[in-house]
């Protein structure tokens, strides 16, 4: 077998790492003892439930932490033009090309932000036309 490539334990970063996990799944175990084990999906009951989806995801903090991750890399182009326009001053001159932009992010990021989306489109009072335009389309 290949040897594993060596970790610097030594390193305040890989120390606090190891500790963090550690600890977290020390006091997960520790305040799930006596609990039935968490349901298999967040909703088993086919219906809203805060308590099951509290439960299922907090088993499962890795998935969480990775789609935060996937929503904010995503994102983070899309708030970079924005602020590259604020700083040049050419917010309403790009305002289109944004919307079609934020229309294609969200459809991206999937179903619930295309929802969000729709519900923005309708609202003239908080966006810009063309942001209402851009967002009609999906």
């Amino acid at each position: 077998l290949k040897s594993l490539p060596q970790i610097d334990t030594g390193s305040p970063a890989v120390t606090f790492a190891i500790s963090s996990f550690l600890t977290y799944t020390l006091f997960s175990s520790l305040f799930s003892i006596g609990k039935a084990p968490p349901p298999s999906k967040p909703y088993p009951l086919q219906r809203y439930d805060p308590i099951a989806a509290r439960a299922y995801f907090d088993q499962r903090l890795p998935l969480v932490i990775k789609r935060g991750l996937q929503i904010a890399s995503t994102s983070l182009g899309f708030a970079l033009s924005i602020l590259q326009d604020f700083a040049n001053n050419e917010i309403d001159k790009n305002s289109d090309q944004r919307a079609v932009e934020l229309s294609t992010l969200l459809t991206k990021l999937g179903p619930t932000f295309i929802k969000i989306g729709q519900s923005l489109s309708i609202r003239t009072d908080l966006l810009s036309p063309a942001y209402v335009r851009g967002l009609q389309t999906l």
